[in-house]
């Protein structure tokens, strides 16, 4: 990814003392501040809300940016 570059994530969310079902594997907020670690800024995040067989997921669209 270069310099200024966009990196966009959507994932499923998990709280982090859960234990990870998949796939597809839902991200804990620990583990999304991988990315922020490697350098990478978030942008924005969407939370979304998916609903059905009785059970909600909540699944993030997030956008980070590489730091100049």
């Amino acid at each position: 990814m270069s310099e200024g570059g966009t990196l966009v994530v959507i994932t499923r969310f998990r709280d982090t003392d859960t234990e990870s079902d998949g796939p597809p594997w839902p991200l804990s907020e620990k583990e999304l501040a991988q990315f922020e670690r490697l350098g990478l800024r978030e942008i924005r995040r969407d939370v979304f809300l998916e609903t059905g067989d009785n059970v909600t997921i909540k699944q993030l669209r997030l956008e980070y940016r590489l730091q100049k």
